[in-house]
């Protein structure tokens, strides 16, 4: 239990205590503390408050006024323990009992916001002071406030409804004006597709700057002389002439050809056989040589074997491979340019890939084994059969298709040669701002949008409409007020001299004209005191809070009265 104060100084209107020798004034189980207005009851109480928190800002707020004193309080405690408070500072609280203190800074911390002077009290005070006129204009006031503060948290949330749908770059006006566009979201889906492949181009320019185009497909083609070998034939002494030398072969030697023969002939240089050395000179064999190996057979044979080599350069297997391979590599790109690029393109249809090759096969095929029925009889002209002639007739029916795909090839390769050309050089912000401003039109004729707009609006009318009846029924309120308070305002003064109170009410200009417009005051010996709310909320700052007690509250509030 708190013994006593025995020392208490610069603190409110106390400027030093003297503290009483022996028991005398100790407080008791119960005290009764009894002043007269402005003497220090509640100076004693944010005392009592700071002792039991431990807070300073109570005991500097309540500096004495006009001195230079440093504060000092000594509290001296049961057992003769004491805790003091120094410096701007609590020391040895921890011997100090609980405290607890019930008075206005209570009331005003755990129940109301209060001792500034706010819009809401100045209006509080014309309703004492000017009737039951005024009561009726402050009710219309208060009227109109709350349902100006109704239309604007009704608009606060319709704007902010609103102002969620509005895309970045766009205010509420400008959103609004965004016309419909027809089609809308096949013209997104155009743009999204081409912004994709424009943004998968940029990123891929080296590679696709390195890209080839996509090679022609080589066309096998019938060699046109193939008719004419497969139609020629020999005169009757040339074949005589083959069947003499293939008897004498065949009487002579064991299964040798008469290409043995032929080169023998070839190489001779006189009459004597070329291989044993024996005379010819007159011999029938060596006439049937001459015949033989005149030329014409030989260029025949030439002419056929030539023609092969042509065929199975055109449609043999290194040229089937070589056409698979192409028309493989053209899927190959067009899944390179759709996957990697973004830019899809279609390749002719031609059918399958194997399909292609095997008819180019059966030509091949075809051709080969007229060849080897030709070689094998000479001097008969050669004709296809049935089933080589439809192998290669679909043959020419694909080899047009084939050059019809080469053409579409061009077209595909010239778009590929621009796409490799600016590769790189892409500018993507026009896309994405055409984007923007579909996905914004869009946005705008959503029927979300709309009923936001409209609610928008509608809240705007409304507070309008607020606004204008606050300003008539402040207008009316003012009026009166401006009269009243300028009629009476110096009496308000003299009456609070009379009542004995230290403080005065002033206002900008030491003037009431202009009514609840002026910024009141108070000032305390020869100090204006701070009344707002800031300062009024920190109990370390001099303000209405700590400053006029309850009996200067009620004075000033019968002065106005």
């Amino acid at each position: 239990m708190i013994k006593r104060i025995s020392v208490l100084k610069g603190v409110g209107r106390f400027s030093a205590l003297n503290s009483i020798q022996g028991s005398e004034g100790d407080f008791s189980e119960l005290n009764v503390i009894y002043a007269s207005n402005s003497c220090g009851k509640s100076t004693l109480c944010d005392v009592f408050r700071s002792l039991d928190t431990g807070n300073s800002a109570y005991v500097i707020g309540r500096k004495r006024l006009g001195s230079n004193t440093q504060q000092e309080i000594v509290v001296l405690l049961e057992q003769g323990q004491t805790t003091r408070f120094q410096n701007a500072q609590w020391h040895e609280r921890e011997n100090c009992p609980p405290i607890h203190v019930y008075d206005d800074r209570f009331v005003a911390e755990n129940v109301f916001i209060g001792y500034h002077i706010s819009l809401d009290q100045r209006r509080n005070l014309y309703g004492l002071v000017i009737g039951d006129q005024a009561i009726t204009l402050k009710q219309a006031v208060d009227a109109a406030e709350q349902q100006l503060s109704s239309a604007t948290s009704a608009l606060n949330r319709a704007q902010t409804n609103l102002t969620r749908l509005i895309p970045t770059g766009y205010t509420a006006d400008s959103f609004r004006n965004l016309a419909a566009v027809e089609d809308v979201d096949n013209k997104i889906t155009e743009v999204v597709s081409g912004l994709k492949s424009a943004e998968e181009t940029k990123a891929k320019a080296e590679a696709i700057q390195a890209r080839s185009l996509l090679d022609a497909v080589p066309i096998a083609e019938v060699p046109e002389i193939l008719e004419s070998v497969l139609d020629a034939t020999l005169d009757a002494a040339a074949l005589a002439a083959e069947a003499k030398i293939r008897d004498h072969l065949a009487a002579t030697s064991q299964g040798l050809s008469i290409g043995w023969v032929k080169q023998g002939f070839d190489s001779q240089t006189s009459t004597a056989c070329p291989h044993c050395g024996q005379e010819m000179q007159g011999l029938e064999i060596l006439e049937a040589y001459r015949s033989f190996f005149s030329g014409e057979l030989q260029e025949q044979e030439r002419l056929r074997e030539s023609t092969r080599n042509t065929v199975s350069a055109s449609f043999g297997e290194a040229a089937q491979n070589q056409l698979r391979q192409v028309l493989a590599s053209h899927r190959t790109e067009r899944d390179w340019w759709r996957d990697a690029a973004g830019y899809e393109f279609t390749l002719p249809e031609i059918g399958d890939i194997a399909s292609v090759v095997v008819l180019l096969q059966e030509v091949y095929q075809a051709i080969d084994s007229a060849l080897d029925r030709k070689r094998a009889n000479p001097a008969s002209a050669i004709a296809f059969s049935g089933e080589e002639l439809a192998a290669i007739t679909a043959w020419s029916e694909m080899a047009a298709e084939l050059s019809a795909y080469n053409q579409a090839l061009d077209a595909i390769n010239t778009e590929l040669r621009d796409r490799r050309a600016n590769a790189g050089m892409i500018d993507l912000a026009l896309l994405q701002q055409r984007l923007s401003s579909l996905n914004a039109a869009k946005k705008r004729h959503e029927q979300e949008t709309v009923d936001a707009y409209a609610a928008y609006d509608a809240a705007i009318n409304h507070k309008s409409s607020a606004q204008q009846e606050k300003q008539r029924a402040n207008k009316a309120l003012r009026e009166q007020s401006n009269q009243l308070f300028e009629r009476y305002g110096s009496r308000i003064n003299e009456l609070l001299t009379l009542f004995g109170a230290d403080f005065r009410i002033v206002s900008d200009g030491v003037t009431f004209r202009g009514g609840p417009s002026g910024q009141l005051a108070i000032e305390l010996s020869g100090e204006r005191i701070s009344a707002t709310p800031e300062a009024a909320s920190d109990p370390s700052q001099i303000s209405l809070a700590n400053t006029l007690s309850g009996g200067d509250r009620s004075a000033l509030a019968l002065a106005f009265f």
